[in-house]
């Protein structure tokens, strides 16, 4: 009896979380399927969209930072659900907005609740639910990412104002909030985590200067992958139509093709990743990354093309969610928190460095620089995963319950 209503109470707690997750995508993509008309309407400059996401971005950044110490103090749910208010809130304040301050001041409020529910969601999960469940609850985000620009496009189409859309998605933002804050009652009955940790560090010098390196080389992990998933994601569709002389509607496809890969990869990759482990399944990835990488490299048919960028995102989709629930076992219980967080973070500054950095290079050297940056930065992300799983090599082997 006890056994079946634990895990009722994992299942609830897993709704909740897959909530979250769908709240962090919707707005993300729904801007840059509103922001020209935006920008028209409130005469901001073409710049406006690089600055805005380097606003969110960067306050994700510091908000993943220091989050993991206050949820120590008020607990995960309470994060979710004031995040997931203050998401609502933003979005609802760009249906008032009437200038571009405004919506930096918006970009603010966002970039600090993304960054509290990405570092909430990612340490809950690795502490009470499988690899596969990681991965799930990862897909959930390409989610809302894909439903965000329906309901802006509906809207727009049916209403013909951008602000209408972005009504509609403050009140569906607002309503998951306020189911996040009627379950408030529920996280006060704990889960019992079901990982038990792989590397108990002992707190011995050499050993606390072994996490630090180890720390380090998953900063550089995750600064370099979300860097490269932004780079293919943002500068795909300019290399397609302005070198390889594909239609707009082909390099559209393709781009969606891209991100689909990862929410569906990430799907496709949680029925195994349990099984045959999380370290595995992310050299599995890496592998179709370079073989998707070295294909879209030397050649530009359409056909391979499409092929490439599909094994690229496939190969994608299980590093972020693996690695995110592999810290449980790389690190003590402690420090696993603190990695978790310093990841979040890492992966926000690879956003804000490379993809403008790449796009500079496209600039001044050429367009097919995209392929061969490409093919360099997931080469730079098998290495780095051989060297953090030579580190973090378990010292002894514990069974899951």
């Amino acid at each position: 009896m006890a056994v079946a209503k634990g895990q009722v109470m994992a299942t609830v707690f897993l709704v909740l979380l897959f909530i979250s997750y769908i709240t962090l995508g919707l707005p993300d993509s729904a801007w840059g399927t509103a922001w020209p008309f935006m920008r028209e309407a409130l005469g901001m400059p073409i710049a406006s969209a690089g600055i805005f996401t380097m606003v969110v971005t960067a306050c994700s950044a510091v908000s993943s930072a220091i989050m993991p110490k206050i949820s120590k103090k008020v607990g995960p749910g309470l994060i979710l659900a004031v995040c997931s208010l203050m998401t609502g809130a933003g979005i609802l304040g760009v249906y008032f907005a009437n200038n571009f301050y405004v919506i930096v001041a918006i970009g603010v409020v966002l970039g600090i609740a993304g960054g509290g529910v990405d570092v909430s969601v990612n340490d809950f999960v690795a502490d009470h639910y499988s690899s596969g469940v990681m991965n799930v609850t990862h897909a959930m985000w390409g989610v809302g990412a894909f439903i965000g620009p329906l309901i802006i496009t509906e809207v727009m189409n049916k209403y013909g104002n951008w602000r209408t859309g972005f009504l509609v998605l403050a009140i569906v933002q607002l309503v998951f909030a306020a189911v996040l804050f009627a379950s408030l009652p529920l996280w006060k009955k704990k889960l019992p985590p079901i990982v038990k940790h792989d590397i108990e560090l002992v707190p011995t010098a050499q050993n606390k200067q072994k996490a630090i390196l180890a720390l380090v080389v998953m900063a550089v992990l995750y600064f370099v992958y979300t860097g490269v998933e932004q780079i293919v994601g943002s500068w795909l569709n300019t290399l397609l139509i302005e070198k390889r002389m594909f239609s707009a509607s082909l390099g559209g496809a393709c781009v969606s093709c891209y991100y689909g890969s990862i929410m569906v990869g990430r799907i496709v990759f949680s029925l195994f990743s349990s099984k045959i482990g999380n370290r595995l399944t992310i050299y599995i990835g890496l592998g179709i990354a370079v073989v998707g990488a070295g294909l879209f490299f030397i050649t530009d048919s359409v056909p391979a093309t499409f092929v490439a960028v599909v094994m690229i995102g496939l190969g994608f989709a299980p590093f972020y969610p693996c690695n995110m629930h592999e810290a449980k076992q790389r690190f003590s219980a402690d420090m696993s928190k603190k990695a978790i967080s310093v990841q979040v973070c890492s992966a926000c500054f690879g956003i804000l460095a490379l993809s403008p950095s790449v796009g500079l290079l496209i600039q001044h050297v050429g367009h097919e620089t995209l392929p061969i940056v490409t093919a360099v930065l997931i080469s730079v992300l098998v290495i780095f995963t051989i060297i953090i799983n030579r580190l973090t090599k378990p010292q002894n082997t514990k069974t899951k319950v």
